[in-house]
């Protein structure tokens, strides 16, 4: 039996069939049922007939159109027009923008139906939280966007959250940190069959997805490594990455799921982007840094919460970063000691750097805690 039954009420077919597409294409067709009328008497005639509870999305017209209060159903209204979403504070009906990115806007109506399933005490506290996503990226390359993305892992992971890493770099660089005890070969090539099967049989692929994950005994990261894996990451397509990344999200064993992205437009970027609650994009005190950001995030889909983040910060800025459009929120600082070192453990468990690393992962929980998903 799927987990979700979605009633949707809308009028636009060519909306709603893009939705429906999306469902049948991605991951969530195992969890979603999805039924969509285009009046609210032939969804209350439907809804007369099930046992199951509901989550019913539509226009405000549509919602206000059904007779929910004696039911006590959860409900969404969708708007054509971007708002402050109030999900997760307890009354009906939450409100959402309609034309946001598929990814973002199911995670986030999943959430809502788990979130009132908890308070019926039909699902318990660990099942509703939905994994939470991070994105690291940059304009360019040599920002550190390993070195950060690992020490965001570590922190969350010192905390006792439930982590995974992924690369989604051609050539990726975090393996000479996570290398200690790990079957690169073997991690190689259980990959490509993962790829395999997104291309030929994706019924097998999220129970595939885990026996790729490696925990790196020397920190205790899970991980998954795209080592020799360029072919496979360059000719991945959007729909794969789509499935991908739905499989690491909705396999109930991690809190958090923290990306580690090159710096292209190349779709798997562009849609792994699209994904992410929070984006810590790494910018330097450099003319061509700053004026490539500007441009990359220009060409971009709207993110949801971005937060420019000075990697190898000495204390003080020679450009304002804000004419750029990139006004900073947090810095972190430069570590000359790195620069020679031949161990590359060294990268995750510098203090001052940590300590650093701790501030925006503080900043990203309060979010969290906010958005009611895992306070």
């Amino acid at each position: 039996m799927k987990e979700h039954l979605f009633v949707w009420i809308d009028e636009d077919m060519e909306y709603v069939g893009g939705v429906m597409a999306f469902v049948q294409q991605s991951s969530y067709k195992d969890l979603i049922d999805l039924k969509i009328f285009t009046t609210a008497s032939n969804a209350e005639n439907f809804l007369a007939r099930t046992s199951k509870i509901p989550l019913i999305i539509g226009t405000e017209q549509a919602i206000q159109a059904m007779t929910l209060s004696d039911k006590g159903y959860p409900s969404v209204v969708l708007h054509t027009q971007a708002i402050e979403a109030n999900n997760h504070k307890g009354t009906y009906p939450y409100h959402l923008h309609k034309y946001q990115a598929l990814t973002r806007l199911f995670a986030e109506l999943c959430q809502i139906d788990l979130s009132h399933k908890q308070v019926l005490g039909l699902v318990d506290e660990r099942k509703a939280r939905r994994t939470k996503v991070i994105g690291v990226c940059s304009a360019i390359g040599h920002c550190g966007k390993s070195t950060v993305a690992l020490n965001i892992v570590r922190s969350l992971s010192m905390k006792q959250y439930r982590v995974l890493y992924v690369s989604l770099e051609s050539i990726g660089s975090a393996e000479i940190v996570l290398q200690a005890g790990a079957d690169n070969n073997s991690s190689s090539e259980m990959l490509s069959q993962l790829m395999y099967l997104l291309k030929i049989d994706r019924s097998r692929f999220t129970s595939k997805l885990s026996s790729v994950i490696k925990r790196d005994p020397a920190t205790g990261i899970d991980y998954i490594s795209t080592i020799n894996q360029v072919r496979e990451m360059e000719e991945m397509s959007k729909s794969e990455v789509k499935l991908f990344l739905d499989g690491a999200i909705h396999n109930d064993q991690y809190d958090w799921l923290v990306i580690d992205m090159e710096s292209s437009a190349h779709p798997r970027i562009v849609t792994a982007l699209e994904y992410c609650d929070d984006v810590v994009w790494l910018i330097q005190d450099d003319a061509i840094c700053l004026h490539k950001t500007n441009l990359f995030i220009r060409t971009m889909p709207a993110l949801n919460r971005l937060h420019y983040v000075v990697n190898k910060y000495t204390g003080r800025l020679a450009l304002d970063a804000g004419t750029y459009g990139c006004e900073p929120s947090f810095f972190l600082p430069y570590i000359p000691e790195w620069k020679n070192n031949a161990n590359p453990n060294v990268l995750i468990t510098h203090r001052i750097y940590q300590e650093a690393i701790s501030f925006l992962i503080r900043a990203l929980e309060k979010q969290v805690s906010t958005k009611g998903r895992l306070g």
